[in-house]
C-alpha cells in the first residue's frame, strides 16, 4: 500500500477517485467542516516505541489541525497525565513564541460570542 486511500463522491471529500493520504482521509472523517485557522483545534496523543538498548520510549506530539504544524514533542519514558501537560504547555509556548504575542488572545476571540463578552474582550485586549 502506499499510503493513500481514494475518496468517493460525499459531501465535503475530494473529487471522486483522487487519491489523498491516510491522515488527509482520517481528518475528512472527523471533522465536517476541518478547522482552515490556527491554534483553533490541536491534537495530541502518545506514540510508543522500542529501541535495541534504551527500552521503551514514548513521545506526545501536539499538532495543530489546520496548519498542520507540530508544535510540540517531548520525549519521557512514562505515559500520563503529567506528560500531556507538560506536551501542551510546551506547546502553547511555540504558538506564543509564533504568533509573537499571548495565545489567550486567539482563544478569546474564537471562545466567546457575545455582544457583553466582545466589548469586554475588546477592553481587555486594548488594557493588555
Amino acid at each position: 500500500m502506499d499510503g493513500s486511500v481514494r475518496l468517493g463522491g460525499r459531501a465535503g471529500a475530494a473529487a471522486p477517485g483522487r487519491k489523498v493520504s491516510v491522515a488527509e482521509a482520517a481528518r475528512r472523517e472527523a471533522f465536517v467542516d476541518p478547522p482552515a485557522r490556527r491554534n483553533r483545534v490541536w491534537q495530541a496523543d502518545f506514540t510508543t516505541f522500542e529501541t535495541t538498548s534504551e527500552g521503551t520510549w514514548r513521545l506526545c506530539p501536539v499538532v495543530d489541525c489546520a496548519t498542520k504544524l507540530v508544535l510540540a514533542c517531548p520525549l519521557a519514558t512514562t505515559q500520563g497525565a503529567t506528560g500531556l501537560i507538560f506536551a501542551l504547555h510546551s506547546a502553547v509556548e511555540a504558538a506564543e513564541a509564533l504568533l509573537g504575542r499571548p495565545l489567550v488572545v486567539d482563544c478569546v476571540d474564537a471562545c466567546h460570542t457575545s455582544r457583553p463578552t466582545h466589548a469586554r474582550n475588546r477592553l481587555w485586549t486594548q488594557q493588555n
